[in-house]
């Protein structure tokens, strides 16, 4: 009976720590994936690199689906050409270990990759992208 109970409570520890594990790898291949993207290539191109399809991200409980961009920008830059920024996520610095925590990233989770002309023009991580939105925007 002992050792029913021990071998099912570490089948359960075990469980629980994959699964944070698989969060973890998920958000490091995203990482690994947009290192690959390089100055010049098109959106199509960067696309076929980082995938277009929803990523599944789970903790102990809860699964969740986002979109691959996690999100988007569109606007013109001073000079009249128009920028776009799709931001993956490759990180998760702040989580917790709640469902909200999954759906709600902030942008230093993130890794923009610009377009102008529908080409790479910066590929930036974190806060550092906030800064050249707002310089091309002036």
């Amino acid at each position: 009976m002992r050792l029913l109970l021990l071998c099912l409570l570490a089948s359960l520890t075990t469980a629980c720590v994959s699964t944070d594990l698989d969060f973890d790898l998920v958000l490091a291949n995203e990482a690994k994936k947009v290192r690959a993207v390089k100055i010049g290539m098109t959106i199509e191109q960067v696309e076929r690199v980082m995938g277009t399809e929803q990523l599944e991200l789970s903790d102990r409980r809860h699964v969740y689906y986002t979109a691959r961009p996690a999100k988007t920008d569109r606007f013109k830059a001073k000079d009249g050409q128009v920028v776009d920024i799709y931001y993956y996520r490759t990180s998760a610095s702040g989580r917790t270990n709640s469902s909200r925590s999954l759906a709600a990233f902030s942008d230093d989770e993130t890794t923009a990759v610009f377009f102008i002309g529908g080409k790479v023009d910066a590929i930036m991580s974190g806060g550092a992208a906030k800064s050249v939105i707002e310089v091309r925007v002036r």
